[in-house]
């Protein structure tokens, strides 16, 4: 048998089935139905929503005679309860209707084995006694010493015949003798809040009660005190709306919540928190549950779903047996499984063989586990003494921004606060100058030379710096006086008008200046380790003495010449004005624009500021550059 279903497209909010669990009802608003149950299926049988339709038809509650297989009783929400007798040949089913009850009927109950009586509970909190032999109203239990609030459930003792107990609003549980209406037997405050269900043990002297303080309790009634003693306490996620003993099982009970869960649950009343089995088909609440047998049972719900369950397909939760949890204080437990313990004993053992007869486990019980139960302890709590330790040792005044926070990050590492630590290392990135966090440039100056004097001097200085590049471009220039290039040809190249000759002297004139270049000895001129040997590698070019200041120039490239006035452009509309054809050599109309002493000034001066780190492009301007003078006459 598997789990099967039936849709009555709308909500249900009572379910009830009779003595030989053949048949089964559902009723609600707009639904009122019974099946057949025919090997696991359901087969419609009746429906009883037929005629003029009223209020009466519309149900809150729906029980079923246990004497009698043919009479059924539902409580109306306008207040109504009727009877339903399905032996009756014409089509409306309707037998008696009682009218005593002017609000809405929470619950309806029938006597065990007297079919004629039968109890109902309503809103008004008054509970009726119907008798239908006369069909009528016999006898009313009202609480006349406290307001008990609507009737939510009653349940006949099984133990007492002439005993039942009613569960009430706020939160009582009432034990009266229906021979008599004047006064209840006693009472028990059972629940904190309302109890929405209750449920005698077939067997046992136990009365399960639920309620919306989301708690299943059994109590076991002590019928010659006339008291109540709690033996267990489950504890559901939501509000409980229905319990239901299983039958054959001592200590199995099932239940359903109000809202929000839709699972229906069987219990061990042994482990409170735990469900045994969990069955989770239904998409809204469940409203009721009927044992059909020990192994599958029946449930409605508010999506218009009838299911009958099976117990081998329900979901065990404790069959997962991991847990963990936290203490107020911070500790934290951890619950795991111990898994491969029993294997890697037995295999390391030599045994003789022996056969036994396997005992088949009991799937009715919760399965035992080896656990291992792990302790994690919140570590002591330092933050008093770190307060008091920075509060004493943090800088706030005295010093630049920068340096406090250096020396408060400082602090904060050597009480192990890394990440304080970080924040004020972030806070002097944020709030400190860029240029105050770069490292510090090479610089030489005299030791009785102040900041103050160096700004004022300023001027000279740059004045200074420029002397010493035309000395050293004259320096040069001397040096390759001495050494002639070799002959070249005087044809002149096809692609850039440059002559072999002056190609060539050009180069030559370039090897040789690169050979003499100052830059030869130093590996970085920027970041200077020796002083000393950088004054005597660069004291025969550099005019150094004490007093004078040498500083990095701040252009990263100097211009490659001077620039020169020229004359201004001819005008085009003299045709006669224009000059004739350039000259011929390049170099001797370079000679007559510029003096000779401002012509070696302004080469040297070019080629020793570019050779270093731009000697691919200088090659190249060098080679062009008769042809570009030869275009720029032109115009």
């Amino acid at each position: 048998m598997t789990t099967t279903s039936v849709n009555l497209n709308s909500g249900i909010n009572a379910l009830a089935a009779n003595k030989e669990k053949t048949r089964v009802a559902a009723a609600g608003r707009l639904v009122f139905k019974v099946y057949d149950l025919e090997e696991g299926s359901f087969k419609e049988q009746l429906d009883l929503r037929i005629g003029r339709i009223d209020r009466n038809y519309s149900s809150n509650d729906l029980a079923w005679n246990p004497v009698n297989d043919e009479i059924l009783a539902t409580g109306a929400t306008n207040g109504a309860v009727v009877t339903w007798n399905l032996g009756i040949e014409r089509g409306n089913k309707m037998d008696s209707v009682f009218t005593d009850n002017k609000r809405t009927v929470n619950k309806v109950c029938f006597h065990p084995s007297e079919w004629y009586i039968l109890l109902s509970g309503s809103s008004g909190g008054v509970i009726r006694y119907f008798d239908l032999k006369s069909n009528k109203c016999v006898m009313s239990f009202v609480n006349k010493e406290t307001s008990l609030g609507s009737i939510r459930d009653i349940q006949f003792n099984p133990h007492n015949m002439f005993m039942f107990a009613s569960a009430a609003d706020n939160g009582y549980i009432q034990f009266w003798d229906y021979r008599r209406s004047d006064r209840f037997l006693f009472q028990h405050l059972a629940h904190q809040e309302i109890v929405f269900s209750l449920d005698w043990h077939p067997e046992e002297i136990w009365l399960a009660s639920s309620g919306r303080d989301k708690t299943i309790k059994i109590w076991r009634f002590e019928s010659y005190e006339y008291k109540l003693h709690e033996d267990y306490t489950l504890y559901h996620i939501q509000s409980v709306r229905k319990v239901k003993w299983r039958p054959q099982r001592k200590y199995h009970i099932a239940s359903c919540s109000q809202v929000d869960d839709n699972t229906v649950s069987v219990w061990d009343i042994r482990r409170p928190y735990v469900p045994f089995a969990v069955f989770e088909e239904h998409k809204e609440a469940p409203t009721g549950i009927e044992w059909y047998d020990q192994n599958n049972f029946l449930t409605s719900g508010k999506d218009g779903m009838i299911y009958q369950h099976v117990f081998k397909d329900a979901k065990k939760p404790a069959e997962n047996p991991v847990g963990i949890s936290m203490s107020p204080e911070g500790n934290l437990f951890h619950i795991a499984v111990q898994s491969g313990r029993g294997a890697l004993q037995s295999s390391a053992l030599r045994r003789p063989i022996a056969f036994f007869r396997r005992q088949e486990r009991s799937a009715e019980s919760f399965v035992t586990y080896d656990s291992n139960l792990v302790f994690y302890e919140l570590q002591e709590d330092r933050f008093s003494e770190w307060f008091c330790a920075t509060a004493q040792r943090y800088q706030l005044t005295g010093k630049p921004f920068g340096e406090l926070c250096e020396a408060n990050a400082k602090v904060a590492e050597e009480l192990g606060r890394h990440q304080v630590a970080q924040t004020w290392h972030l806070l002097r990135l944020f709030f400190v100058d860029v240029s105050q966090l770069m490292p510090k440039v090479y610089s030489k100056q005299s030791s009785g030379t102040s900041a103050a004097e160096g700004a004022t001097t300023q001027t000279h200085t740059e004045a200074e710096k420029t002397r010493t590049e035309k000395d050293n471009s004259a320096h040069c220039e001397a040096t390759v006086s001495h050494h002639p290039a070799p002959e070249a040809s005087h044809a002149p190249d096809s692609t850039t008008g440059v002559t072999d000759e002056e190609s060539d002297s050009e180069m030559e004139r370039l090897k040789w200046r690169n050979k003499m270049t100052p830059m030869d000895g130093i590996e970085d001129p920027f970041t200077l380790e020796d002083e000393d040997n950088y004054e005597g590698e660069l004291g025969d070019m550099l005019d150094l003495s004490t007093n004078e200041k040498w500083t990095l120039p701040t252009e990263g490239f100097t211009h490659r010449h001077e620039i020169i006035d020229r004359d201004p452009s001819p005008d085009i509309t003299h045709e006669g004005s224009r000059p004739s054809s350039p000259p011929t050599n390049n170099s001797e109309r370079l000679d007559q624009d510029l003096p000779s002493s401002s012509h070696q000034l302004l080469a040297s001066h070019a080629i020793d500021q570019a050779i270093t780190k731009h000697r691919s492009e200088f090659d190249l301007s060098l080679k062009n550059r008769p042809f570009i003078r030869d275009m720029l006459n032109l115009i």
